[in-house]
C-alpha cells in the first residue's frame, strides 16, 4: 500500500478519500500515512462479536496512540460526524 500510495503522490494526487474497513484503516494508520480522519458515529452499540474500528496499531503507550487535531464534530441527524487532522 505504501508504494501505491507513493506513486500517486508523484503522479500529484495530494488527496485521497478511503473508505475501507478495519484493516484497509490499520493499514494506514501503521504506514503513517493518513493526514485526516474523519468518522460518522451511529447511535447503536453493537458490543461483541462486532471488530473494532482499528487492529492491532502497535501502539505501547497512551502517549505513542495516534490523535485527533482541530476536531470537527458536526450532527448528521441521529448520526455524529468526527473530523481531525492526524497527529503520530
Amino acid at each position: 500500500m505504501t508504494a501505491a500510495l507513493a506513486a500517486l503522490r508523484r503522479a500529484g494526487i495530494e488527496r485521497l478519500l478511503v473508505e475501507g474497513g478495519r484493516a484497509v484503516l490499520t493499514s494506514l494508520f501503521r504506514a503513517r500515512a493518513v493526514d485526516r480522519f474523519s468518522v460518522e458515529l451511529a447511535p447503536q452499540f453493537l458490543g461483541a462479536p462486532a471488530l473494532g474500528l482499528f487492529g492491532d496499531l502497535g501502539i505501547e503507550s497512551m502517549e505513542a496512540a495516534p490523535s485527533l487535531q482541530n476536531v470537527a464534530v458536526d450532527r448528521l441527524g441521529a448520526h455524529v460526524l468526527l473530523a481531525g487532522d492526524v497527529r503520530f
